[in-house]
């Protein structure tokens, strides 16, 4: 289960953090960040399945993808994912782990 997804330098977010439950709801006003967020997910699913290249000229090459600030375009992004593993009976703990690719409001559900 992914437990916090970060965003830096990726379209509307210059810096996001954003903790994730079992379920998670996700408002905000418009030009908010909702859309980012969903598809910073997707990104990183077409990442995991085409690669990196894939993702970025899916969605229209590093410029379109790189936020641009007050000092022009990002040179640098990045989309770090922290999760816990899947309980089984082999394992009894399950500790966060982290990997990565390289603001609106969340409510978030944890049980």
């Amino acid at each position: 289960m992914i437990t916090d997804l970060e965003v830096r330098g990726y379209r509307s977010f210059e810096h996001a953090h954003a903790p994730l439950g079992l379920v998670t709801l996700v408002t905000g006003d418009t030009g908010s960040g909702k859309t980012g967020l969903l598809d910073a997910l997707g990104f990183l699913a077409t990442c995991a399945l085409g690669g990196l290249a894939a993702a970025v000229e899916e969605r229209g090459g590093f410029a379109a993808v790189a936020h641009r600030g007050a000092r022009g375009p990002v040179r640098r992004a990045g989309i770090t994912v922290r999760y816990r593993p899947r309980r089984d009976s082999s394992s009894p703990r399950s500790r966060p782990s982290e990997t990565s690719c390289r603001s609106p409001t969340w409510a978030t559900s944890r049980r």
